[in-house]
């Protein structure tokens, strides 16, 4: 489960899980997961994933679920994966930044499409052969829910002619109950391939990063602005300090570590 060499300096990577309360079974195994993931793969590699799940963090009461996220939890743009899962379940109307949203999940939704350079994974658990037979109040509520989500993935998902303009992988209850080792289509393995992949282009992007403001720096100031740049990354740019750093030094300079603290030392 190798994922490739270590890398320099540490990465936390923030996985944000969206969904309502009616997957809480799924929400579940992806915090299981993450934690696989997270000791088998990317431990070695120097990188820290740090899943956020609603559950698991303490709320303010006084406050509307969207303004509680913004005020206590990270927000989805904020976080380089995010995870959304939907059922036949779509959530309640509320307010967040004078903006009206038809659910806190669709809140999410927009505000994890702020960030340009963020992987987007989409999941919708197929329910298609549930009937919704109407025989209360709740099963109202019920249609009413399953309707908006059709609505909402319709709006979100697809074109006029039914063509898909943004992917979403699909699971069912029979694809929990497979057995991950033994079939792809298990649940488990679906979400594992997927996060994987964001995971690792993450990590290269950032690497990317890194790399090309150090070019910035070496080409305004030559070698000896390598020290300034080694600075600005430490100060400024701390989740970015990735083993390009140590790629564009070999042959200039020498790491220091002293303290906790990292320098430049000319050869």
């Amino acid at each position: 489960m190798n994922a490739g060499a270590p890398l320099l300096f540490p990465l936390d990577i923030h996985i944000f899980v969206a969904s309502s309360s009616v997957l809480m079974p799924e929400r579940r195994i992806i915090e299981t997961i993450v934690g696989v993931l997270s000791q088998k793969r990317y431990h070695a590699r120097n990188v820290q994933l740090k899943p956020i799940f609603w559950e698991n963090e303490s709320r303010n009461a006084n406050l509307a679920p969207e303004d509680a996220i913004i005020h206590g939890l990270r927000r989805p743009r904020d976080c380089q994966v995010c995870l959304f899962l939907f059922s036949n379940w779509f959530g309640s109307p509320g307010v967040c930044e004078r903006v009206s949203y038809q659910s806190g999940t669709e809140w999410e939704l927009e505000d994890a499409r702020q960030r340009v350079d963020g992987e987007l994974i989409v999941f919708r658990k197929d329910v298609s052969g549930t009937a919704l037979a109407v025989k209360s109040i709740d099963d109202i509520e019920a249609a009413s829910q399953w309707m908006r989500l059709v609505d909402f993935f319709r709006r979100e998902f697809h074109h006029n002619d039914g063509s898909f303009k943004a992917h979403y992988e699909t699971f069912s209850s029979a694809d929990l109950e497979r057995a991950a080792p033994d079939s792809a289509t298990s649940f488990e393995n679906k979400v594992t391939r997927d996060l994987r992949g964001a995971i690792d282009r993450t990590i290269d992007k950032s690497v990317e990063h890194t790399a090309s403001i150090l070019f910035q720096y070496l080409t305004a100031h030559g070698q000896n602005g390598v020290s300034r740049a080694m600075l600005q990354l430490k100060y400024e740019l701390s989740a970015e300090r990735l083993d390009a750093v140590h790629i564009l030094l070999v042959g200039q300079e020498k790491l220091v570590t002293f303290d906790d603290h990292w320098y430049c030392r000319h050869n």
